[in-house]
């Protein structure tokens, strides 16, 4: 919260909202939006920062097992995994963890240009 009293609008504002909060999305508990997103398009389209494997299973060998169930092969893999969705709310492309975010400008451009572009 501190960063937002120093940026518009400024002033000392703080919200009398809140802003975020933590959620499941994988597993039994999963939050109804991440079930949406992950069944509308269920992986990644870029090849997963190089590997072009199921990063879910790279980050786990030598760490502790996945602690949520049901696993599913459309579940969100790490932090930093992100969904484009087009300016109806249509869920249009998913990009891994290791996707660079300055890679995504080109999409979002084309989605602008064109709200029904396929990505």
């Amino acid at each position: 919260m501190h960063t937002l009293k120093h940026v518009r609008p400024g002033d000392g504002y703080v919200p009398n909202f809140q802003i975020m909060a933590k959620c499941e999305v994988n597993g039994e508990g999963e939050e109804p939006l991440w079930t949406y997103l992950k069944s509308t398009i269920p992986a990644p389209s870029d090849d997963r920062g190089g590997t072009g494997s199921d990063f879910i299973y790279q980050i786990q060998p030598n760490s502790m097992p996945i602690q949520w169930s049901p696993v599913r092969r459309s579940d969100i893999t790490w932090n930093f995994e992100k969904f484009l969705i087009n300016q109806d709310g249509k869920p249009v492309k998913r990009y891994s963890p290791k996707f660079e975010n300055a890679n995504i400008v080109a999409d979002i451009e084309a989605l602008l240009k064109d709200p029904d572009a396929s990505m």
